[in-house]
């Protein structure tokens, strides 16, 4: 999806579900680290 603007994405998770974005996010360590996070409207208030 991303390919046709020009983006790569550096991961997918295994369940696209924001509980599993935290769960990768917790496998390749971003803590302390800065990421941008592109988030609808009416996304699930999980990751924030």
């Amino acid at each position: 999806m991303f390919r046709g603007f020009g983006l790569l994405a550096d991961m997918q998770p295994k369940l696209e579900s924001s509980a599993g974005l935290l769960e990768e996010f917790d496998k390749v360590g971003v803590r302390g680290k800065k990421i941008l996070l592109v988030k609808p409207e009416l996304g699930s208030p999980v990751l924030f």
